[in-house]
């Protein structure tokens, strides 16, 4: 699922945990892939939590977006970011579970 290239009360939805995590994965149970839509997480960057790349990346993936697309522009920071300790490994882990899950079962279409 590609999440929304929208605000919601002025939270960018790739950005949203409430939106990703509380209501599509635990009030509906969607237990999918949630991908950025194009340059979503980018565009977090306007948003006044964000204000760069590093901070839409650790923002988005804490909101539950597991992949960027079209490209990796934000989450390469990721690995530096857990390695400071201000992102969880388990968090990388679980995007990438999700990742692997799906190609596994579903494949990439």
């Amino acid at each position: 699922m590609a999440s929304l290239q929208t605000r919601i009360d002025g939270i960018p939805a790739h950005g949203n945990k409430h939106l990703l995590d509380d209501i599509l994965r635990h009030e509906w149970g969607f237990d999918g892939l949630v991908v950025s839509d194009y340059f979503g997480i980018a565009n977090c960057r306007g948003y006044s939590r964000c204000g760069d790349n590093v901070a839409a990346a650790k923002l988005s993936l804490e909101s539950g977006v597991d992949i960027e697309l079209p490209f990796a522009d934000a989450y390469p920071s990721l690995r530096e970011q857990v390695g400071q300790g201000k992102v969880s490994q388990a968090m990388v882990d679980r995007a990438a579970g999700r990742g692997a899950a799906h190609e596994i079962c579903g494949g990439p279409f």
